[in-house]
């Protein structure tokens, strides 16, 4: 089965398309971010993909504070590696 990713055919009988994975090296910062993209087009690559993380929306609204935590789950913590 073929698809069309921005009209390039996409499947077992076609080249490789490659995607760059930029993550968030980009830190938030546009500027970074084209300059990414432009070296990742000059290397050749089909697209580019980023991530932006909003750090509030990751989080828990309430961590456990050490006293909530078992002599247990310490165990688990404290383990030698």
């Amino acid at each position: 089965m073929d698809i069309l990713i921005n009209g390039r055919p996409v499947g077992p009988k076609h080249p490789v398309f490659v995607i760059a994975e930029a993550c968030i090296n980009h830190e938030g910062d546009i500027r970074v971010a084209r300059e990414m993209v432009f070296h990742a087009r000059a290397a050749g690559v089909d697209a580019i993909k980023f991530q932006l993380h909003v750090l509030d929306d990751e989080m828990l609204a309430r961590r456990p504070s050490r006293r909530t935590l078992t002599s247990h789950s310490m165990m688990r913590w404290n383990a030698p590696t």
